[in-house]
């Protein structure tokens, strides 16, 4: 689990610009898969309820059309690193699966912390705009791109 929290730590520091190169970013993008974006994402709406009312039809309508292109690439994600764990591990299914619950566990509590420490500034231009216009539209966040790749990268092997 060592390995997870350095993870963890690196990819809450990265910036999520439009400019990040993805296939460079492989292995940070694979930890972000990890994420349970339904969590985090009902989490920044309900401080953004508070902090910026106003901005909730636009963030709402921004994170619904995010989840509707990346949801089932997430999912599909998810399985095939849960495969690829019990495949280096070599664990049972079940195991890897359980592992693998963790570790988006524990990526998705440490990004929900990481909102629940931004500043009321950050906040507001996240709520208004920023959230949107940055964050889901990096090819960091691009789960559909990543998988594409990583089925690539199976049929190569």
């Amino acid at each position: 689990m060592k390995i997870f929290f350095g993870a963890l730590t690196l990819v809450l520091s990265l910036p999520l610009s439009v400019s990040a190169s993805p296939s460079e970013q492989i292995p940070t993008r694979l930890q972000l898969a990890q994420v349970d974006y339904t969590v985090i994402h009902s989490r920044l709406i309900e401080k953004c309820k508070t902090s910026s009312p106003e901005s909730i039809p636009e963030l709402t309508k921004a994170i619904a059309q995010w989840d509707s292109s990346n949801s089932p690439a997430l999912r599909q994600l998810k399985i095939i690193s849960s495969e690829h764990l019990a495949k280096i591990r070599g664990i049972s299914q079940i195991e890897a699966t359980a592992q693998s619950e963790k570790i988006s566990e524990m990526m998705t509590n440490g990004l929900r912390a990481q909102f629940d420490n931004v500043s009321g500034d950050e906040l507001k231009a996240a709520c208004n705009g920023g959230y949107a216009a940055t964050s889901l539209q990096s090819p960091m966040l691009n789960f559909s791109e990543l998988l594409n790749e990583v089925v690539q990268v199976k049929k190569a092997e």
